[in-house]
């Protein structure tokens, strides 16, 4: 997706953020940031997730704080996730069929809302039953699916977001299982990227034993730029049936490159924290985005 002008402020000023929440305040680090930022747009690279990739990999070659920094935020954020999920599997009680699966997408979805990334967005501290309830799905193809995936027999490609959400997440790939699917979880590389789940991540929150694999894309990259990834990650997503993408950074990338991607169907579910990003992907700001596409080979 490409690079709108609110989109500026948002990538500079979350990495300044980060540069103060690690315990740095250098105003040297901070002008040349910007330098840096300046010189990519001149290089003509107009797509935002990957700007605020190269951005996040310089500040921490040059600040390693930060990496300390998420990594002790991404294992509190998943202990407050785990506390919880009792909570949100309680709301499937008594549900079958679609209205499951359906309270399963939405209960994941909002784990997106755990974003750090995101300059207008303050991540909450949890997700309250009357959030879970009242947040609207503005678009809507969970039955869409839900008629894909409910008769099982598909492999079933799972890229996880943020820390939080990936504990979420295993509420609906449980039941992906339970169908009958084959679950592929897919983590990025250390050090990760801002509060994004890696694979050490991955399994301190036991997503391990709730998946059928656990696997890396081999960078760490925001999304799986496929210039980035491994050649194995490649490999196991030719032969997928679907790939469930979650958060913002996943869509605005791959819905930028489905032509190149070699897998027949995608789905996108998300929450929309930003303009622009709500009108990419067909949403309204703050609610879930529940997208099928059929792109690819």
């Amino acid at each position: 997706m490409r690079i709108y002008p609110e989109c500026i402020p948002c990538i500079l000023g979350v990495r300044i953020k980060e540069m103060i929440g690690a315990g740095r305040r250098d105003r040297r680090i901070a002008l040349e940031l910007m330098e840096y930022f300046a010189e990519i747009l001149r290089r003509g690279i107009d797509e935002g997730t990957i700007a605020s990739s190269m951005l996040y990999n310089w500040l921490i070659e040059r600040v390693p704080e930060v990496v300390k920094y998420y990594k002790k935020l991404k294992l509190e954020m998943i202990n407050h996730a785990m506390e919880s999920l009792p909570v949100y599997e309680g709301l499937l009680e008594g549900l079958e069929g679609y209205d499951e699966f359906r309270m399963a997408v939405k209960i994941a979805a909002l784990g997106n809302l755990f974003d750090t990334g995101v300059m207008e967005h303050e991540a909450p501290e949890h997700l309250s039953i009357e959030d879970i309830l009242q947040t609207r799905i503005s678009l809507d193809h969970t039955k869409k699916l839900y008629s894909l995936v409910r008769n099982g027999g598909l492999t079933i490609m799972y890229l996880l977001d943020n820390a939080s959400e990936a504990v979420l997440d295993t509420i609906l790939m449980d039941l992906l299982r339970r169908y009958g699917n084959k679950v592929i979880a897919v983590a990025k590389e250390e050090p990760g990227f801002q509060n994004d789940l890696t694979i050490d991540d991955a399994i301190y929150a036991g997503i391990d034993r709730v998946a059928d694999e656990l696997i890396s894309t081999g960078s760490n990259s925001s999304s799986i730029f496929l210039d980035k990834v491994s050649e194995e990650f490649m490999d196991r997503l030719k032969r997928a049936d679907l790939l469930i993408a979650k958060g913002m950074a996943h869509f605005e990338y791959i819905s930028s490159v489905e032509d190149k991607i070699p897998i027949k169907t995608i789905s996108y579910i998300l929450v929309p924290k930003c303009r622009p990003v709500a009108v990419a992907a067909g949403g309204a700001k703050g609610t879930v985005v529940v997208r099928m596409s059929r792109g690819g080979i």
